[in-house]
Order: structure tokens, then C-alpha cells, then sequence
């Protein structure tokens, strides 16, 4: 199988349903590649920012044309919707002469429709270009407050394309054993899982209950792939590299301490912590959608307040 992986959700996902030495990668992600030459996984690293302009777009649109056609027969899997419109073209590209899965693993964001667009210029200006390059009728997905992106509906996508077969067999289990022993974090381990500062600010409400509650040889940070720390004072603590996916090392036996991530939502652990209410939040609707989402989510404790230090 080949997974196409622009973020780790993907690359996560693949690794659930196929032993590591099965699979290939291809990705536009530095950290991926970093985790798998790590980890003796094949994988191609395409190297491909983001367009500027119409011309670069352009080339680009040709280049995974012809990367596409060099492929027949093969089986790939992505786990997206929005963002990498031009890995979103790709995957089409590939349908074409191979069998091509999606299982979306990003979160639920609300679609937008042409009336939307039609209010903003800008981002009907970016719609516009968008048909013109692609020919496809992107939507609109609304982070919150002015953040938004363009994507696919998860609908037409899993319509479009195969659907995953059910996981069998334990290789996700032998792909956890393979890789926490390269990488030697304890069972016992406390994580504390940083999703940088571009939605909220991290305070020292968050470094006090870190101290006040676990024993600090314990407490492992856990860096998000593309931002810094979220607080200077987390780098006291042990930090794992950021080029590893923590689904593919945690155990059992770890607590997990972190905001709404998606590793927080779904790891089967002996404790997970939120501490999403002891942060600053820059959108008020951002966090209150995210705090719903963790509601609905009996597993996951979420730390008030009134209880930060005990």
C-alpha cells in the first residue's frame, strides 16, 4: 500500500492497517520523511510548497499529472479533505489507472456554500482560480472566526473513492513494539502532547498543574511537527523528537495530558487529561466547539479551573 501523507493523520492511519515494512510513503512533509528514514519505511519526499502564483500552480498541476501516469495498478490510501488541494488533485489523477482509498481521520469543520463566498471577494477570487486551475468545485470550510480553508466534502470524497477494509490482524500492535523500541519512552511516561500557540496561549496555569501533579522525571513533552513550544518553560522537561506521530509510541500504561488533540481523542491509555480550560483562547467559537467535541468524549477528563492543583 501506498499512503499519500501530507500530515500525520494519515500516515497514523496507514500504519493501523499495514505491518511498516509494507508500506510506502509519499509526502511534501520534512518531519515525515525524518520519521521514516528513521524507521527504515520507504518514502518519497515530493518537495512541493505552496504556489504563489498562477504559473508555479500551473507546473506544479503538470507534475503530479505525469507523476500520476507513472503509476498503474497499485493501491493508494489518503485521510483528508482540505488544505493540499493539489495532493487532493493527485489522488484523482491516480484513481484513473488505480485503486485509491479515503478514510477521512482530520476534523469536522462547517461547510460553506457559493452564498459565502459571494460576501468575501478575496476568497471568491481564490474560488474562481481554483476552478479555472483545478476544474473541480472546492467548498469552503470555516476553522472559526476569519480562518477557514478550502477543501472537498467528505461526502463526494468517500463516494468517489474506495472505502478502507476493516483493520485485521495485529500489526498496528507490532508496528507499536517496532517502533517504541527505537525510540525508548517508558510505560510509565507522563505526556504532555504541545499543539503550539496559533489558537491559544499557553500561560503558566499550565506549567504550574504539570508541576503540582506528576513527578517532573515522569513528564515527557511531546513538540508539535511545525510550531515551537508553546511555552518556553516546557523545554525543562524531556522533549520527544518532533518528527514522531505519538500514536505510534504510546502504551496502555501512559497518561496524556494535552488541549483537543486528535491523539488525546483517540489513544487508549490508562489516563487522558484536558487542560483546554486553563488556556487563553484568541476565538471564543473555536473553543467552544472544541470543548463540545471533548464532551462527547467520556474517556477524556477535563481539568477546571477550581482543580488545577490537586
Amino acid at each position: 500500500m501506498i499512503v499519500y501523507a501530507p500530515s500525520y493523520a494519515g500516515l497514523v492511519e496507514s500504519l493501523r492497517n499495514y505491518r511498516w515494512d509494507e508500506l510506502e510513503v509519499i509526502t511534501n512533509n520534512d518531519k515525515i520523511e525524518e520519521f521514516c528514514l528513521k524507521t527504515a519505511i520507504k518514502c518519497s519526499n515530493l518537495k512541493i510548497t505552496k504556489a504563489t502564483n498562477r504559473t508555479t500552480l500551473k507546473e506544479q498541476i503538470s507534475f503530479v499529472k505525469k507523476l500520476a501516469s507513472n503509476y498503474s495498478g497499485k493501491q493508494f490510501m489518503f485521510c483528508y479533505y482540505g488544505f493540499d488541494l493539489l495532493g487532493l488533485f493527485f489522488m484523482y489523477e491516480l484513481r484513473k489507472r488505480n485503486e485509491v482509498f479515503f478514510k477521512n481521520k482530520d476534523h469536522f469543520f462547517e461547510e460553506k456554500g457559493i452564498l459565502f463566498l459571494l460576501r468575501n471577494t478575496r476568497l471568491l477570487k481564490d474560488y474562481l482560480l481554483l476552478l479555472f486551475m483545478y476544474w473541480k468545485f472546492f467548498s469552503y470550510f470555516l476553522i472559526g472566526g476569519d480562518r477557514g480553508f478550502f477543501g472537498l466534502p467528505i461526502k463526494r470524497l468517500e463516494r468517489d473513492f474506495k472505502q478502507l477494509p476493516p483493520i485485521q490482524g495485529d500489526n498496528f500492535e507490532n508496528n507499536l513494539t517496532y517502533f517504541s523500541d527505537i525510540y525508548n519512552i517508558p510505560k510509565d511516561a507522563v505526556i504532555f502532547i504541545d499543539q503550539g500557540n496559533l489558537a491559544f496561549e499557553v500561560g503558566e496555569e499550565v506549567i504550574q498543574y504539570l508541576k503540582s501533579n506528576f513527578d517532573t522525571n515522569k513528564i515527557f513533552i511531546k513538540e508539535h511537527p511545525n510550531f515551537n513550544l508553546s511555552n518556553s518553560n516546557l523545554s525543562n522537561y524531556k522533549i520527544i523528537p518532533r518528527e514522531v506521530p505519538l500514536d505510534l509510541i504510546i502504551n496502555k500504561s501512559n497518561i496524556l495530558i494535552g488541549f483537543y488533540s486528535t491523539v488525546l481523542l483517540d489513544a487508549d491509555v490508562k489516563l487522558k487529561l484536558s487542560l483546554i480550560e486553563l488556556i487563553k483562547w484568541k476565538s471564543n467559537e473555536q473553543r467552544l466547539k472544541y470543548l463540545s467535541i471533548l464532551k462527547q468524549n467520556k474517556n477524556i477528563y477535563l481539568i477546571s479551573k477550581d482543580e488545577k492543583n490537586t
